[in-house]
């Protein structure tokens, strides 16, 4: 189950974004909406909202990326890999895209952790 992710130089996510999945403390969220992993409070169900052009769907994609970062890396025939930086300032275009996923499996907490460019993956971890 996911707490939170982290995204930064991703389509129109220039800098870092995080979204997370941790329950606040007050009382606005049923106890239908909360499970408790690990001894932290997750939401079960997360809802973008925003202004068109906001980032929403631009949020979507990245956690689809990272899917298939996992299954099997999604590279053009040339050997590129398929996704857009941030175009809209030319100096992030030298700078690596980054993920920053923790999330959970059982009650054991794990940060999954990549950055890359569309030529390599330059880092992963877990």
């Amino acid at each position: 189950m996911i707490e939170r992710i982290n995204i930064s130089n991703f389509y129109s996510i220039r800098e870092d974004v995080d979204v997370s999945f941790v329950a606040s403390k007050d009382r606005q969220y049923s106890e239908d909406w909360i499970v408790e992993v690990g001894g932290v409070k997750l939401l079960k169900a997360l809802l973008l909202y925003g202004s068109n052009g906001s980032g929403k769907t631009n949020i979507l994609w990245a956690l689809d990326f990272l899917r298939r970062v996992v299954f099997k890396i999604p590279r053009d025939l040339d050997g590129e890999i398929r996704y857009k930086q941030f175009e809209f300032d030319p100096a992030y275009k030298d700078r690596d895209t980054s993920f920053d996923l923790f999330f959970f499996i059982g009650n054991t907490r794990y940060n999954y952790q990549l950055s890359l460019t569309p030529k390599y993956i330059r880092r992963e971890e877990i």
